[in-house]
């Protein structure tokens, strides 16, 4: 349990450092790939914890909602570079 705790304290620092980099920037890429990995690292053990916690409870939920939109936004991603998906400030107005 002890790496879900450390991973949940290193996403919450990546996600703030993320959100202070220049978008797109080589900086906001890499943190933001170690964002994706600590995430993964809280989620996926949280997804097991049942035994833990009595049963299904709102964190699992929570975790599985985490997990879809972390999945939803790299394929945007992934879409967006190889010229699928035209980024918002590209888009006509």
């Amino acid at each position: 349990m002890g790496g879900h705790v450390g991973a949940a304290v290193l996403a919450l620092a990546m996600g703030l450092a993320v959100l202070v980099r220049r978008k797109g920037g080589t900086s906001h890429v890499v943190v933001g790939r170690l964002y994706l990995a600590a995430m993964l690292a809280v989620n996926v053990p949280a997804l097991l914890l049942d035994d833990a916690t009595g049963g299904v409870g709102p964190f699992h939920v929570l975790a599985v909602v985490s997990l879809v939109t972390m999945a939803l936004g790299w394929l945007s991603l992934q879409g967006r570079r190889r010229g699928r998906t035209r980024s918002p400030r590209t888009a006509p107005s």
